[in-house]
């Protein structure tokens, strides 16, 4: 408090912070702002009145190239307004592992509420498919581990069982041949699939 002379003003004294909000004015009535440009001819009261800060809450998705883009608008949220509940992103080839505080940084948990600006960055484990091979019902080599849209590295062909010749991988036994320059999209087996030998049978007619 401070003493003022009746009939003189006074001027307006440093407010308190407080979190979450913004210093305004001073206030008789915790509405209107006071005018210090009054004379004081009584015992007053004089009430800070403050304004709720508001933040900024985006999230944002990684892109296949390593670049973010924005999910949606950004939020604009009162302190301690709920953070908004979105539904998880996706990116093809990768698991959504949560959110951070930076690209390609360490994930945090979500608060429940805002209490500042704050962008956040979706972060992802890159995945890694199987790629296996069969060759008369047993494993055939190493299996592959690659990435999405990575190429098969194409095996030997599978030693054949008497009287077969290898054919071709398929998706299924004994099934049509599959294409292996296609990219790689998800886990595969592939099966080795064989043919009967053809061997020539010549005859030779003897003539005396």
């Amino acid at each position: 408090s401070v003493n003022v002379e009746y009939g003189q003003t006074t001027n307006p004294i440093e407010s308190k912070e407080k979190e979450g909000y913004t210093f305004k004015y001073w206030s008789l009535d915790k509405v209107n702002a006071f005018d210090f440009s009054s004379p004081i001819t009584s015992t007053i009261t004089l009430y800070a009145v403050y304004e709720i800060n508001n933040y900024s809450v985006k999230f944002m998705n990684m892109n296949s190239d390593g670049t973010y883009t924005q999910l949606g608008d950004t939020y604009t949220i009162s302190y301690n307004g709920e953070i908004p509940q979105i539904e998880n992103p996706t990116l093809t080839g990768y698991e959504f592992k949560g959110w951070s505080l930076e690209e390609n940084g360490d994930v945090v948990v979500l608060p429940t509420v805002v209490t500042k600006d704050v962008t956040y960055y979706a972060v992802y484990n890159h995945i890694k498919y199987d790629i296996t091979f069969m060759s008369n019902n047993e494993k055939y080599g190493e299996t592959q581990k690659l990435y999405y849209g990575d190429k098969i590295t194409i095996p030997e062909n599978p030693e054949a069982l008497e009287g077969k010749v290898f054919k071709h991988w398929s998706l299924t036994e004994n099934g049509d041949a599959y294409d292996l320059t296609t990219s790689v999209t998800g886990n595969l087996t592939l099966y080795a699939v064989f043919d009967a030998k053809k061997v020539r049978v010549t005859f030779m007619n003897q003539v005396s």
